[in-house]
């Protein structure tokens, strides 16, 4: 049931900042469902939420009218289907199939777009870097001086960069034929007459592709790149942070399977090849307490040490497959066989070391 006051829709609270992909995912989310929220700059409005938060400036914060306070797009994003059952407009899909490749493709944008999004914004020249910290910290502070701003920029683009080792994303030339990958398929899918990933209707999995590729607008060269190569993408972008009015129906796993996107494609044998090799080896690594991991890919040697929410999102997958029906599994199989995922989610080693068909960058 929904969260209600007084017999009215109680209103969440977002603490967030436009500079982070996971704050706007969620606004967007929340305007979709018609869930009644207002929007606080984190560093402004409530500088003590800043103690119940790991990275504040990063991931959103949101605060219930029951008083819970609750961090974490994804469980924000499940807690808010149980909260407002009664305003129907899911972004989670009824089968079970289908809600599993959605979770898939979400956490797919959140964690690994995610490091392709970062290293545009921070593995850049100094000029691109200035501009987005002070985007960013203006945003943020406004109303402030222009020396004030220009300092506290300097001080957020330091803190950024230096995380760069930690979150694994120092190759920006790799990262940056990751995102254009997925840019320029995004492109086409649009092209043909598509509105969203899984049909006319938005899904989870949309708003954290929407949450990453907002950040490339404001970054100078990806937003140069994209007005040029992917025109429709920035449109699409552009407009997704308003889906109050759009009605419309998911594809039926049977369609999807019978005429995969080939965006999804691309996305799934990421998840395949690149993500989900990358979240075992980082859970191995926690797990037998290494300072650092490395890991090859294809087109990159990836060294990081390993990061704890990583190894959360990687026991979350394995256990959302663990609880599919069995004849939700079968559904599942033959396209998560063909992508390569299957074997990463149940253990079976891979029947062969020979590259994906039709695995090459997609890139102008």
């Amino acid at each position: 049931m929904a969260s209600r006051v007084g017999g009215r829709l109680g209103r969440v609270v977002i603490y967030g900042a436009n500079s982070s992909p996971y704050a706007v995912k969620m606004r967007a989310l929340m305007r979709y469902r018609h869930i009644p929220y207002i929007w606080k700059r984190l560093w402004i409005e409530e500088e003590g939420m800043k103690e119940q938060t790991v990275t504040p400036e990063f991931m959103p914060v949101v605060k219930y009218d029951d008083g819970q306070v609750q961090q974490g797009s994804t469980a924000i994003a499940y807690e808010l289907e149980r909260r407002f059952a009664s305003l129907e407009r899911s972004v989670i899909p009824r089968d079970q199939g289908l809600a599993f490749i959605v979770h898939l493709l979400e956490d797919f944008s959140d964690e690994w777009l995610m490091k392709a999004t970062y290293s545009q914004r921070w593995v850049a020249d100094d000029a691109s870097r200035q501009f987005s910290a002070r985007w960013a910290v203006a945003d943020a502070l406004t109303p402030a001086s222009r020396e004030h701003v220009h300092a506290q920029a300097k001080i957020y683009a330091d803190k950024r960069v230096a995380q760069i080792p930690k979150m694994g994303c120092a190759d920006g030339s790799f990262f940056q034929r990751v995102i254009r990958n997925v840019l320029v398929t995004m492109e086409r899918h649009l092209n043909e007459s598509n509105r969203f990933l899984l049909g006319s209707r938005p899904s989870l999995a949309d708003f954290a592709l929407y949450g990453q590729l907002s950040q490339l607008l404001i970054d100078p060269k990806p937003e140069a790149f994209m007005r040029e190569q992917t025109p429709r993408v920035y449109a699409w972008v552009n407009a997704f942070g308003e889906l109050s009015g759009v009605d419309g129906q998911w594809l039926t796993f049977t369609e999807l399977e019978s005429n995969l996107p080939q965006v999804l494609d691309v996305m799934l044998r990421k998840c395949g090849v690149m993500y989900l090799p990358y979240l075992k080896a980082n859970a191995a690594a926690a797990a037998a307490g290494a300072p650092v991991f490395e890991i090859k890919l294809p087109g990159t040697v990836l060294v990081q040490p390993p990061l704890a929410y990583q190894t959360a999102c990687w026991d979350e997958t394995r256990e959302r497959f663990r609880l599919l029906d069995p004849k939700s599994r079968a559904r599942v199989e033959p396209l998560l066989r063909r992508t390569k995922v299957w074997g990463h989610l149940v253990d079976e080693a891979p029947h062969d070391d020979t590259p994906l068909e039709g695995f090459e960058e997609v890139v102008p």
